[in-house]
C-alpha cells in the first residue's frame, strides 16, 4: 500500500475461487453446558401431529465436540427427532415406535473434521411426503445436501421440545462404530444408520456453545430455499411454525393459527438489579438486590444509579448478559482485559465506558440499541521516539458522533487514503467526522501516549465499506514523487471490540478482495516517514512475524487490497466477526493484539543486519496450494529498494507469507531471496518453527557451497553488493541428510529414487519402482546449468553430453522434488 511519504506497494496476485463460509447475523442463544436450555411446550403445530413434512434448521458453534451433547430433541423415547454431537461429529435423524425395526428409524452423521470447536456450521434436516418412496429424509450441512434416504413418519409425540439438552428419555444409535454406511450422494463423505437403538436414557447431555437462527417449518425446504436465507433473521414464511429470537423461541401455540407463543431460556426470566451498596465489584452478591448474575449465562440485568458503579475487570474477564438496561444516571465500566457481551437487547439511558483494552460487544441482528445514553470508548495512542510518526485509526462510534478534531484536538496532521478518486492519493481529513469503517492516518503532536475518547453511540449491526481499485492511475506523493497505485484501501475496525480477520475473510461472499491485511507497525529506526517496510502482513497462513495474530483492535486502521475492476465491490464487517478480550493493544510495534498465533506446520525465518530484522513465514496447511493463493500468500513489495526478504511461489512470485499444502514429502525445497541497500554482515535464522518432528530445516548457500542446519544455528554471511539476489539461498525441509553438490544443486538422501544409465546411455529414472508419479526430469551440469529437461513418461539419451558428474532433478506429480547425482562416463 501507499506509504505517507514515499514507498508504494505494488502487489501482483492471482485470484483463486473462494467458497463463502457464511455465518449467522447473530451469535444467538449461548448455552453453558450446565443449565442453559429452552423448552417449547407441546403444540399441534410441531410435535402433537403425525409429522410427514418438516424442516428443522439452525446454526451451531460448539465449545466442545467430543462429549455427547443434545442440540435439539422432540418426542423422547417413542417417536422422536434428534440432533446431537459426539466424537467430533454431528448427528441428526428420527424414529418412531421405539425405533424397533429398520423401517422405523433413520439417522445421519457428518464426517470427522466437518465440524470444529468454536466454528459456525449450519445444519438442516428435512422430512418430505413423497410419492415414491412414501417419505424421504434429507440432511444438509452448510447448505449442501449430504444424503437422502427413505424416511419415516414421526407419529404424534408429546413430552415438549428441548433445545440445548435431552429433555426426556431419549434413545440413541446403539453403536457409533458399526452399521454406518456411506451416503447415497456420491460427493458426500457422510454416513447413514438404521440399525439398533439404545433403551431410554435420561441423562441431560447439556449443550455447550451457541445456537442461532433456529427455525421449524412444516414443509420440506429445498437446498436452494435453505441457502437463500440461512444467515438471515426471519419472522415469517410459508409453513414457518417457530423461529429463534435470541434466547427465546417464538412459535405457534397449541390450537393457534399464528406464531404468538414464546419459550424463554432457563434462567433468562430472572432480573438481576444492581444497587452498588458495597463496592464496584460486579461479581459481589452484596452489590445486587439478590445474588449476582452468573457471568456465563445470558440473563436480564438492570444497572441502577447506586452508591457505586459496577466495573468489569480483567479478573472477571468475559461477562455475558442477555438483556441489559442502564438506567438514567447510572454507569458501568469495562476495564482493560474485561469484556461486556450483550446478546439480545441493550437499553442505555446512562453511560457505558470502555477503558483502553476493554471490549463491548452487542450481538443482536434484529434489535437495535435503545436509549439516550452515552458510550465512551477509550484508546491510548502508540508511543514513539519522535513526534513525526503516523498511526492508523478508525472510529468505533457512529460518524455523526465522531468528529476528528474533537477526538484528536492536538494532532498535527490527519489524512485519509482516497481510494475512490482518480489519483488515489492521501488527502487531508480536515476537521470533519470519521466515516464508518474507514481508516485514517494521524500524526502525533508529541511522542504519543495520549488518551483518545470516542463518545456517542457505538456502531452496531453489519457495516458495509466500499472498496475501490484505481489501477495504474498516476498520483503525486507529498514530496513530489510521481507514483502509481493499484487497489489499496485503508479501512478500519468499526466496533468497540477486536475483530478476527480470519472470520472477516471466511465470510466474504466474493473472491475479489485479497485475503491479506496490512497492519502499520512503524518498528524501523527511520523517523519522519512511513515506510513500506513497516507493515505487518497477516492472512490465513499466519503473520509474517511470529507474534502477529488475526485480531484487529478497536479503533485500528489497516490496509487491504483488490485487483478487481468491480465498481460495486464492498467488504462487510459483521457483529459475529467480533471477539471477546484480545483488545489490550493498539498496534504500533512488531506485536499485534494478544491471542493465539497459528503455529502448527509453520516456520518463521529472519534476515538480519545490525538492528534491523525482516521476517517471512512459510506454512504448510490444509487449503493452501503450490500456486499463488489469494487467502494464503502475501506478496512482497516488488518496488522495495531497502532491506527485504521473501520466498518464491511457483518460482515466480515473491512472497512474505507463503502457504503450501500439508508437508508430507520427504524433501521440500523453497527458493528464498533478498534485497539489500547496504553491504556488510548479515545472517539468516529461524525465529520459530513448529514443523513435524523428523524434518531437518537446512539453508543452502549456493554461492559458497555451504549447507547449514538452521535448527542448530543461524547462518552468518557477507553481502558485498547492494540490490537483489534471487539465486543464492534455498530453504530445504528434509527427513534425510543434506549436502551441497555445486553452486546450484543439492542432493537429498532419497532411497525411493533410482537413477541409472542403460547400455545405450538412456537415462532411466524410477520412483517407488514406478514412473507413474514422475512429472518432469531435469539434468544439471556441475556449473548448475540445465542441460536437459523432459516429461517423466519419456526417456533421455545422454550420448551427446560431456563426461562428468550431473545432478538429476525429479519433479513428482505432487510438485515435490528429489535430486540424485549421476556420473556419465565416456
Amino acid at each position: 500500500m501507499k506509504s505517507l511519504n514515499r514507498n508504494l506497494l505494488l502487489i501482483f496476485l492471482l485470484i483463486v475461487n473462494l467458497v463463502s463460509a457464511q455465518i449467522p447475523c447473530s451469535t444467538g442463544f449461548n448455552a453453558n453446558g450446565i443449565d442453559d436450555f429452552i423448552t417449547i411446550g407441546n403444540t399441534d403445530a410441531i410435535n402433537l401431529q403425525n409429522t410427514r413434512n418438516r424442516t428443522i434448521e439452525f446454526w451451531f458453534k460448539p465449545s466442545d465436540i467430543t462429549t455427547r451433547q443434545v442440540l435439539y430433541e422432540e418426542g423422547a423415547q417413542v417417536n422422536a427427532i434428534l440432533f446431537f454431537i459426539e466424537g467430533g461429529q454431528i448427528y441428526a435423524g428420527g424414529f418412531r415406535d421405539n425405533a424397533g425395526t429398520n423401517a422405523n428409524r433413520r439417522f445421519f452423521r457428518s464426517s470427522v473434521g466437518d465440524i470444529a470447536v468454536d466454528e459456525w456450521n449450519h445444519i438442516a434436516l428435512t422430512l418430505e411426503d413423497t410419492a415414491s418412496p412414501d417419505l424421504t429424509f434429507k440432511w444438509f450441512l452448510n447448505g449442501v445436501e449430504k444424503d437422502v434416504q427413505d424416511g419415516v413418519q414421526i407419529s404424534s409425540h408429546s413430552g415438549n421440545i428441548s433445545i440445548g439438552r435431552n429433555g426426556g428419555n431419549m434413545r440413541f444409535p446403539s453403536s457409533l462404530i458399526t452399521n454406518w454406511t456411506t451416503s447415497s450422494v456420491g460427493s458426500s463423505t457422510s454416513e447413514t444408520y438404521n440399525s439398533g437403538f439404545t433403551g431410554q436414557i435420561a441423562s441431560s447431555y447439556n449443550y455447550n456453545g451457541n445456537i442461532s437462527l433456529l427455525r421449524i417449518w412444516n414443509v420440506a425446504r429445498s437446498e436452494t430455499q435453505i441457502n437463500a436465507n440461512k444467515s438471515t433473521y426471519l419472522t415469517s414464511g410459508t409453513s414457518l411454525v417457530a423461529y429463534q429470537d435470541g434466547d427465546k423461541i417464538k412459535y405457534k401455540g397449541n390450537g393457534s393459527t399464528s406464531i404468538g407463543a414464546t419459550a424463554t431460556a432457563n434462567g433468562s426470566g430472572t432480573t438481576y438489579t444492581w444497587v452498588g451498596g458495597n463496592s464496584t465489584d460486579f461479581s459481589n452478591d452484596a452489590n445486587w438486590s439478590g445474588t449476582s448474575p452468573v457471568v456465563t449465562k445470558t440473563q436480564t440485568v438492570v444497572i441502577n444509579d447506586g452508591t457505586n458503579s459496577p466495573s468489569i475487570t480483567s479478573s472477571i474477564g468475559v461477562v455475558n448478559i442477555g438483556n441489559l438496561t442502564i438506567e438514567s444516571g447510572a454507569e458501568i465500566t469495562v476495564e482493560s482485559g474485561g469484556t461486556l457481551n450483550v446478546y439480545y437487547s441493550l437499553i442505555n439511558n446512562g453511560t457505558i465506558t470502555v477503558e483502553n483494552g476493554g471490549s463491548l460487544i452487542y450481538h443482536a441482528c434484529n434489535s437495535s440499541i435503545q436509549g439516550s445514553g452515552t458510550f465512551k470508548i477509550k484508546r491510548v495512542t502508540p508511543t514513539y521516539s519522535d513526534n513525526k510518526f503516523y498511526s492508523y485509526w478508525s472510529s468505533p462510534v457512529i460518524s455523526s458522533d465522531s468528529n476528528i478534531a474533537t477526538v484528536f484536538p492536538d494532532a498535527s496532521l490527519i489524512y485519509k487514503f482516497d481510494a475512490a478518486s482518480s489519483n488515489s492519493d492521501w488527502v487531508s481529513a480536515g476537521t470533519s467526522d470519521f466515516n464508518t469503517g474507514i481508516g485514517y492516518a494521524v500524526r502525533n503532536e508529541s511522542a504519543g501516549g495520549q488518551l483518545r475518547t470516542f463518545s456517542g453511540k457505538i456502531n452496531e449491526g453489519d457495516i458495509e465499506v466500499d472498496i475501490y481499485n484505481t489501477s495504474n492511475l498516476a498520483g503525486s506523493d507529498f514530496d513530489g514523487i510521481v507514483w502509481s497505485t493499484e487497489g489499496d484501501n485503508l479501512i478500519g475496525n468499526p466496533y468497540s471490540s477486536a475483530i478476527d480477520w480470519d472470520l472477516v475473510v471466511s465470510d466474504l461472499d466474493n473472491n475479489e478482495i485479497d485475503g491479506t491485511m496490512y497492519l502499520w507497525s512503524q518498528n524501523s529506526v527511520h523517523i519522519g516517514e512511513n515506510r513500506q517496510a513497516d507493515y505487518l502482513e497477516y492472512n490465513m497462513t499466519g503473520g509474517a512475524n511470529n507474534t502477529t495474530t488475526s485480531n484487529i483492535g478497536s479503533g485500528q486502521g489497516f490496509f487491504i487490497k483488490t485487483t478487481s475492476a468491480n465498481p460495486n465491490l464492498k467488504i462487510t464487517f459483521k457483529t459475529t466477526h467480533q471477539v471477546a478480550g484480545l483488545n489490550t493493544k493498539f498496534l504500533k510495534s512488531s506485536t499485534n493484539n494478544d491471542g493465539n498465533v497459528k503455529k502448527k506446520g509453520r516456520s518463521w525465518f529472519t534476515f538480519n543486519h545490525n538492528d534491523i530484522t525482516k521476517t517471512i513465514l512459510i506454512g504448510f496447511l490444509e487449503g493452501a496450494t503450490e500456486s499463488f493463493d489469494r487467502l494464503y500468500d502475501a506478496p512482497f513489495d516488488v518496488e522495495k529498494k531497502s532491506m527485504g526478504f521473501y520466498s518464491f511461489v511457483e518460482d515466480v512470485h515473491k512472497a512474505t507469507i507463503q502457504g503450501l499444502p500439508v508437508l508430507k514429502e520427504d524433501t521440500k525445497i523453497i527458493r528464498v531471496g533478498f534485497v539489500a541497500d547496504k553491504i556488510g554482515d548479515y545472517s539468516i535464522g529461524i525465529q520459530e518453527e513448529q514443523i513435524e518432528e523428523g524434518y531437518n530445516i537446512y539453508l543452502v548457500d549456493t554461492e559458497k557451497g555451504m549447507t547449514v542446519d538452521l535448527k542448530q544455528a543461524e547462518y552468518d554471511f557477507i553481502i558485498d553488493a547492494v540490490g537483489e539476489n534471487n539465486t543464492r539461498f534455498k530453504v530445504v525441509y528434509s527427513k534425510g541428510k543434506l549436502k551441497t553438490l555445486s553452486n546450484e544443486s543439492i542432493e537429498i538422501e532419497a532411497k525411493e529414487l533410482s537413477v541409472y544409465l542403460d547400455a545405450g546411455k538412456e537415462l532411466i529414472v524410477i520412483y517407488n519402482n514406478s514412473k507413474d508419479d514422475i512429472d518432469e526430469v531435469s539434468l544439471f551440469n556441475v556449473q548448475g546449468r540445465k542441460v536437459a529437461s523432459y516429461k517423466g513418461s519419456q526417456q533421455k539419451n545422454t550420448s551427446n553430453l560431456s563426461p562428468g558428474f550431473y545432478v538429476v532433478k525429479v519433479k513428482l506429480e505432487d510438485s515435490s522434488t528429489l535430486n540424485k547425482k549421476i556420473l556419465i562416463a565416456n
